[in-house]
């Protein structure tokens, strides 16, 4: 529940933090990325920032060739993979220059795939919306894996994807 921040000489330290919006992200040529939008309650600027260590081996990043997905049982290879994870907190500020409470709401979870125009891709377009269009995204990087699980049904947008220099 705690998170620092530092910016050359000034860190601050933020206390009871929730996170409000995660954002998973990757696209064909480059790594999956993590997006915070968090709410914290209460912040202090008396802190020094501790130091963070680690071998490329063991902080490597997850890149987007790295990713596996899987729909109703059937692979794919996405152009871009999002995946958003909304809380959507409710803070409540009453008679203070701080946040009282913050409040869960009903969490709503997003995801979404660019898709190319191949006969193969063709088929998502005719999957029902049933327990047989599940997601499973797994990112793998030697030993270490992260895997996403969209348990039921998935709606599909009919966007083409666009080719460069047309309108």
């Amino acid at each position: 529940h705690v998170w620092d921040y530092n910016e050359v000489s000034d860190a601050i330290r933020f206390s009871d933090c929730y996170v409000n919006r995660a954002t998973f992200r990757s696209q064909a040529g480059g790594a999956l990325t993590l997006t915070l939008e968090l709410i914290c309650k209460d912040w202090d600027d008396t802190i020094t920032f501790p130091s963070i260590s680690g071998t490329y081996t063991t902080l490597a990043p997850f890149m987007h060739h790295d990713l596996v997905t899987t729909v109703g049982g059937t692979a794919y290879k996405p152009q871009d993979f999002t995946l958003v994870v909304d809380n959507r907190l409710s803070p409540i500020i009453r008679n203070s220059t701080t946040r009282n409470h913050i409040v869960p709401t009903d969490r709503m979870t997003t995801c979404g795939m660019l898709f190319g125009n191949s006969a193969d891709e063709q088929t998502l377009y005719q999957l029902a919306v049933t327990a047989e269009s599940a997601i499973v995204a797994t990112y793998t990087n030697g030993t270490v894996s992260l895997a996403f699980s969209i348990p039921y049904g998935m709606l599909l947008n009919r966007q083409t994807p666009g080719a460069n220099g047309r309108n």
